[in-house]
């Protein structure tokens, strides 16, 4: 279908939630034969739709097709996601050695933060598909997981050297300390220096 169609439509507001459409072609959907037959009997109604003579409610009717046939796409994903637990399980293991190598590295330095779409590149996945795929399995966004990963960091560089708050903020790739603050009370409730004391 060309991308017009959508143009001021409810479906054409709802499409940046079909994160799929900026997935590789290694994280394509995989039907089972049930599945199939659901999508089949979709594009059937839809070809019948599109040999009618166009009158008023044909964009309507072509819409509604759409509309069904990415919902079904959403659910299928859901269902390839939950199926692909222990494959997600081992994933989000590897985005853990990722950020892990990062830390240890002088990146956080040269680059700041790790990004989704560096983690993601890390792992050979589209940063859509991977995040998708870390949202289903932690609970957690990517950038949530990311964020978790460098507090425990910090955390450890607390306990284990004399570095201040700033240096250790530098050190983990925040560009102003005041943000490593934020991201740490986000994510634990108190800030860095909170946390230094109470040790």
């Amino acid at each position: 279908f060309h991308p017009s169609i959508l143009h001021d439509s409810p479906l054409g507001s709802k499409f940046k939630y079909y994160s799929f459409f900026s997935y590789e072609s290694n994280e394509a959907l995989n039907l089972t034969p049930e599945e199939k037959i659901v999508m089949d009997s979709v594009f059937d109604g839809l070809g019948q739709e599109l040999e009618q003579p166009i009158d008023g409610n044909s964009w309507s009717i072509i819409l509604a097709f759409l509309e069904l046939f990415f919902s079904y796409c959403m659910r299928f994903y859901t269902r390839q996601y939950q199926a692909a637990n222990k494959v997600s399980n081992q994933l989000v293991d590897r985005f853990n050695s990722v950020l892990k190598e990062y830390f240890e590295s002088n990146l956080p330095v040269e680059k700041g933060l790790p990004s989704v779409a560096y983690c993601a590149k890390q792992l050979s996945l589209s940063p859509n598909y991977f995040g998708d795929l870390v949202k289903k399995t932690t609970g957690h966004t990517a950038k949530e997981h990311i964020h978790i990963a460098v507090v425990e960091r910090v955390k450890y560089l607390i306990v284990s050297t004399k570095m201040s708050i700033s240096e250790i903020a530098y050190a983990v790739g925040f560009r102003y300390p005041h943000h490593l603050s934020r991201v740490f009370r986000h994510v634990t409730g108190i800030t860095p220096i909170e946390f230094r004391t109470r040790r």
